[in-house]
């Protein structure tokens, strides 16, 4: 299987990094906002992400925070990072049969 990088695979590439980059940055915002109401006890380190943690900090937003938009903005843009992601494996034909 031959891949052929052009330049629509760089910029998908950069799009799904940049989004990703971006939403990751809104996570730490997140972790911010809940750990200024949560006692020192239970706060979330922002250090470490896994998947469990990743829900929690998503269901802690949205208890403590039900109008915040940085749920919003970071779920927004994490399925475009996936979208450009794969975008450019289909450009790349990572899919195609032959």
């Amino acid at each position: 299987m031959q891949f052929h990088f052009t330049i629509t695979v760089f910029i998908l590439g950069s799009l799904c990094a940049t989004c990703a980059f971006l939403s990751m940055f809104l996570s730490w915002q997140e972790i911010a906002e809940v750990n200024r109401k949560l006692p020192a006890d239970q706060q979330i380190s922002p250090y470490w992400m896994h998947v469990d943690k990743f829900w929690r900090i998503k269901r802690e937003y949205k208890r403590l925070y039900p109008n915040g938009k940085l749920h919003l903005l970071s779920s927004m843009l994490e399925i475009s990072a996936v979208v450009f992601f794969v975008l450019a494996l289909m450009s790349v034909g990572f899919f195609s049969s032959h």
